[in-house]
């Protein structure tokens, strides 16, 4: 690859991927999550997601979260909401692209509209869903089935209580992080259009439509090879300091015993 266009790619990925850690710091926050523990764990679930397909490493970084915040439920609200959100900033950019002429709408954009307004209706309607069925089983005559049945709608109800607290309180700001990490890496793809050996009609839509597919895409496969590598390094560093934390923490109780 050309110097220029490598130097570019590099810078891209660590605005791209600074702005999603900082996203998911963001949500979070409050949790008393050391810094070095929180990169080791985005670093680390973030690289699965890049090499396993359809996005199964999101599974795991719901455990993760959960376990490093000992509260699995808000970990995966934590985890749902990054997706949605990055999934809504990304159908912006596309409308934005769109407006300037730079892409073009495909069944893969009005297949993420409509599934995230199915998902908007049903957390609207989720609250007075849950009310219906609490007071249903409530009145209905005892039994071990329903019981479980309360219990199982108790946990929703936490579980929404968590996802509301995070929307109401951190909802424009992760947007807006993730609409600039999208627009840094669609920015950085045209401008490096001139090094490339091809020139696709809907350079934009192209990628996009690949990154959401998992279409072979040389210019998604240059970014997502740069970014496996980034996140490897970062990994690594991040283990690294937790080490060192431990070795010090251990140190110091040594020292204070003597």
């Amino acid at each position: 690859m050309n110097a220029s266009y490598t130097f570019a790619l590099i810078l891209t990925v660590l605005l791209v991927y600074s702005l999603k850690a900082f996203r998911v710091y963001f949500l979070l926050s409050g949790e008393g999550v050391s810094l070095s523990k929180f990169l080791s764990a985005f670093s680390l679930t973030t690289l699965l997601n890049i090499i396993v397909p359809f996005k199964l490493g999101e599974l795991f970084r719901f455990f993760c979260f959960g376990h490093m915040i000992k509260n699995y439920l808000k970990g995966f609200a934590v985890v749902l909401l990054d997706r949605f959100v990055d999934i809504v900033s990304l159908l912006f950019v596309f409308v934005i692209m769109k407006f300037l002429g730079r892409a073009e709408f495909s069944w893969i954009f009005f297949f993420l509209l409509f599934a995230s307004i199915f998902l908007i209706l049903f957390y609207s309607a989720l609250q007075n869903l849950l009310s219906f069925w609490n007071e249903y089983f409530v009145k209905s005559r005892p039994s071990k089935r329903h019981l479980h049945a309360l219990v199982f709608l108790r946990k929703i109800g936490v579980f929404y209580g968590e996802l509301k607290n995070l929307i109401l309180g951190r909802f424009f700001a992760i947007f807006t992080l993730s609409v600039f990490s999208w627009g840094i890496e669609i920015v950085s793809l045209i401008l490096c259009k001139r090094f490339f050996d091809f020139a696709p009609a809907n350079l934009v839509s192209t990628y996009l439509s690949a990154a959401l597919t998992g279409k072979t895409f040389l210019p998604l496969e240059n970014f997502i090879h740069t970014s496996a590598i980034f996140l490897g390094f970062i990994f690594a560093i991040s283990i690294l300091a937790n080490f060192l934390q431990i070795f010090m923490v251990s140190r110091r109780q040594a020292e204070n015993g003597k």
